[in-house]
């Protein structure tokens, strides 16, 4: 009886569901709930940012048979938010479809504030056309005269700093080189030793391969602070003595410190403060990020390079 009745919940939910459009493109039935919800909530709980991203999708071929479509053999999909408001296949969101999701959130009571995205080439297309660079990290609402600010995606660019961090290295503003040469030393170290000068520093973070260069936490792990005291460490103690090790020692301090300030969800997260509770300290410490990574290189290249423009971004737009 109970599996009879399971069942019939089942098919009662699927046929309810049925009835709900969420074709490709805008999700105007979504934006209907999302007016009806917005008549419970307060004028601050309407503010919105607009997150946006593409994720790879299956290649199988699916057949609609209420629309009578075919959809499939596509690569990509874009627009994820905590409330999904749009969605398509192999569609670059460029500035007139993001515009035309700003507008319509507006028209149900819903204000964009801010973008949030990573720095990828399609992303960074958009922010061309919308005029978005280390000078400029606005644009113009579609509506009322606002403005919209533009932010990058920081565990994104963790990241890309990992990244070059590893491949090439850095050119300090003083001129001299850090790279992962200095994280093989300090692994060398550990080698053969009941402890670890830094724990949470492997093989597989140095030399981390295919998927893993997307995960956040191996790169966050890299940019520690424990990895940070163990170089300082080790240095004063005259355990390493090249590599520039004191420099690598306050860069991936200084990395630590920019990611947990800027990663918090909470007034103290994990014993750092939210920003906003240590104002001055806090813009400081975004001061002396932004400064650097403005005059610093990835080794073998003169120009500055999508982490850098994030990071610049991020600064201006706060």
């Amino acid at each position: 009886m109970l599996k009879k009745n399971h069942i019939n919940r089942l098919f009662t939910l699927r046929q309810w569901v049925s009835n709900f459009q969420v074709e490709p493109g805008l999700l105007t039935n979504v934006l209907t709930l999302m007016q009806a919800k917005g008549v419970h909530l307060t004028s601050e709980q309407k503010i919105t940012v607009i997150s946006f991203d593409e994720t790879y999708v299956s290649h199988r071929i699916c057949y609609d048979k209420k629309y009578e479509k075919v959809y499939g053999l596509h690569k990509c999909l874009i627009g994820k938010w905590k409330q999904p408001i749009y969605y398509n296949y192999d569609t670059s969101l460029d500035k007139d479809i993001l515009l035309k999701i700003i507008e319509e959130l507006y028209k149900v009571g819903y204000d964009v504030v801010a973008t949030v995205s990573n720095m990828g080439p399609t992303n960074l297309g958009l922010l061309h056309t919308l005029n978005i660079n280390m000078e400029n990290t606005s644009f113009k609402h579609p509506i009322f005269n606002n403005n919209v600010r533009v932010f990058a995606d920081i565990p994104h660019l963790i990241k890309l700093s990992r990244n070059h961090f590893l491949d090439k290295g850095f050119i300090l503003p003083n001129g001299k080189y850090i790279g992962k040469n200095i994280l093989q030393e300090l692994l060398n170290l550990n080698a053969g030793k009941d402890f670890n000068l830094a724990h949470k520093l492997t093989e597989r973070h140095i030399n981390v391969k295919g998927s893993e260069r997307m995960n956040v936490r191996l790169a966050v792990n890299v940019f520690s602070n424990t990895v940070s005291k163990a170089l300082s460490f080790c240095g004063q103690q005259y355990m390493i003595d090249k590599y520039n090790w004191k420099e690598a020692s306050e860069v991936i301090g200084l990395f630590n410190d920019w990611f947990n300030l800027l990663n918090t969800q909470h007034k103290f997260d994990k014993g750092t403060e939210n920003y906003g509770q240590n104002l001055e300290k806090q813009l400081d410490l975004l001061t002396k990020m932004t400064n650097f990574i403005t005059n610093m290189r990835v080794h073998g290249k003169n120009y500055y390079l999508p982490f850098q423009k994030g990071k610049n971004i991020i600064f201006k737009s706060i």
